[in-house]
Parts: C-alpha cells; structure tokens; sequence
C-alpha cells in the first residue's frame, strides 16, 4: 500500500491527475506539466505544497532548489519563496526587488499520483481562478 499525503488545502478538492510520475517522497520534489504551466511539487514534512517551476526572478529551476522552513530558495540566485502562498520571502535586495510571486495549485495524492486543481483568489466579493482576467472596480463607501 503507497503511502497517502494530505494536501496543504484545508478543504476538500477534486483533482485532475496530470501525470503517471509518483508523489516525490518525504524532502523530494518534482516538475510536472499541468495547464501549460511547468509545476514544481514538494513534500515538505509529510505535507504536498505545488508552485510555478520557475523562479519568478530569471526562470531558475525550483523543483531543484533548498526547501527549508515552509520556502523553497531558487538555486541560480536564491529567491526564497513561500511553498503555500508563492509570496517572495526572502533572497537579497535586488533579488527581492526584481522578483514576482508565483501561482500556488491545489496538490494531493491519488493512488501515488500527483493530482493538481487551479487556486482560486478569495475575495470578500467573488472568486475568481487564478490565470483568469478579472477587473476590479473601486468601491467608495459613503
């Protein structure tokens, strides 16, 4: 029997399995393709985290990157960015300045494989998935 991660997302998901590579072991990580998008996926303390690939400074390979205390450091530079979040967390100055966050996924294990859904962005107003085009209007309260 294949061991089963719990996915970082609190609610229950259903997941699209998106490829036949299994679930990287405690301290692993794996890049999978999901939506056009390269996913970096990691099992940080027995718990699945999914973040964009690429580092969002100059593109570096983060599944290859130092995983410790909840971010993953890119090893071409050493962004450091949130594994739940993918908020800029640390790395120097100019890193920092020149860097964007990255689009988290929903992760879980299905059958040792990896399953993938879009994150959406929570408003008080409405959800809208990331990836989507949205515009917001500015509400002046009287």
């Amino acid at each position: 029997m294949s061991a089963i991660y719990e996915s970082n997302a609190s609610e229950t998901m259903p997941a699209e399995v998106v490829t036949q590579v299994p679930v990287p072991g405690p301290g692993g990580s794996v890049r999978v393709p999901f939506r056009g998008t390269m996913v970096a996926v990691f099992n940080s303390g027995g718990s699945l985290y999914a973040l964009e690939a690429e580092c969002g400074h100059r593109k570096g390979p983060l599944d290859q990157g130092t995983v410790l205390d909840g971010a993953v450091a890119c090893p071409w530079h050493g962004a450091k960015f949130d594994l739940d979040t993918g908020e800029v967390v640390g790395g120097n100055f100019f890193v920092r300045r020149s860097t964007h966050s990255l689009r988290t996924f929903r992760v879980q294990a299905i059958d040792g494989r990896i399953g993938l859904t879009e994150r959406f962005i929570h408003s008080s107003q409405t959800s809208v998935p990331l990836g989507s085009t949205a515009v917001a209007a500015k509400v002046n309260s009287a």
